[in-house]
């Protein structure tokens, strides 16, 4: 038998499985329980005859239904990550050879393709998670890093602002921190600012020193967000009601990935509400002792 017609048997099966359950528990209990109603006298009165058979039956149905739920939410969650992995599999290697054959000769084209890895890292992240990952820890400049990322939306955002994101601040810190990793986090950030808030606002940000961090500010004056949604924003797969009205595309999975690379690195990625409208992310590192 083909697999395809195995899983459809399978399907009805499942889909038919209360109604079996709720025909075979009535006949049971009602085999088990006949004497004892016929006993206590309770056999000529139809209506509680019936009441007591399909009593349980129907509490047993409910157990059933909420079973066969619970495995289809289960077999979806399993038949998406499967999909998943599928996909990275299958973009992963050639992405890498195209970053190859065309990062040297034409820059934008280069950039277009990293952007591409970075979705698939995210992807491959969101399924197996970043605990774990070998991350290595250097000295840099926390600008430096900013630039890198920032060179991947930079034409973007010139078409739309008409200019460069203004970067203030001591410009001179540096972090201890996975450079290939927080450029990660940095262009997941500038992913979602591009997306939502760079159509209403420029975009600032900020490098400074306090409360024993070197953090990274980044903020806009954009239509920003909620108390509710900004406690739901790093959620793998939320997308606030507004997002998915407003038709622009999205996964729900880059803020959700860039905190729990942060965290894996002793970093934090907060948000909060911006002033008067708009938000603003801080990607804080805890100061080395050479800072």
């Amino acid at each position: 038998m083909r697999p395809a017609k195995k899983k459809f048997l399978l399907q009805c099966f499942m889909l038919s499985l209360p109604a079996i359950v709720l025909v075979a528990a009535g006949v049971v209990f009602a085999s088990i329980a006949w004497p004892f109603l016929i006993a206590s006298g309770i056999a000529g009165r139809p209506l509680t005859v019936l009441l007591c058979v399909l009593g349980p039956s129907i509490l047993i149905l409910i157990l059933a239904s909420s079973a066969l739920s619970i495995y289809s939410i289960f077999s979806y969650a399993k038949s998406r990550d499967d999909f998943v992995a599928a996909t990275v599999h299958d973009f992963g290697t050639p992405l890498a050879a195209l970053e190859m054959a065309v990062g040297r000769e034409d820059a934008t084209a280069g950039n277009l393709v990293r952007r591409l890895i970075w979705l698939v890292d995210n992807m491959r992240d969101t399924r197996s998670g970043v605990e774990g990952k070998m991350l290595y820890c250097e000295e840099v400049r926390l600008r430096e890093l900013f630039d890198s990322a920032y060179s991947l939306f930079a034409s973007d955002y010139r078409a739309r602002r008409g200019k460069d994101i203004a970067v203030s601040g001591d410009l001179s810190l540096e972090v201890s921190a996975d450079p290939a990793a927080t450029e990660r986090i940095i262009w997941n950030i500038l992913g979602n600012e591009l997306k939502y808030a760079v159509p209403y606002s420029d975009v600032a940000v900020r490098i400074y020193s306090g409360d024993g961090c070197v953090s990274l500010e980044i903020s806009d004056h954009g239509p920003g967000m909620s108390a509710c949604e900004m406690k739901h924003a790093f959620d793998r797969y939320w997308r606030s009601k507004k997002s998915k009205r407003s038709g622009i595309g999205g996964t729900g999975i880059g803020l959700a990935v860039a905190r729990e690379i942060a965290a894996a690195m002793g970093a934090t990625l907060s948000l909060k509400p911006n002033t008067p409208t708009g938000c603003i992310f801080t990607l804080a590192f805890k100061k080395s002792r050479s800072v």
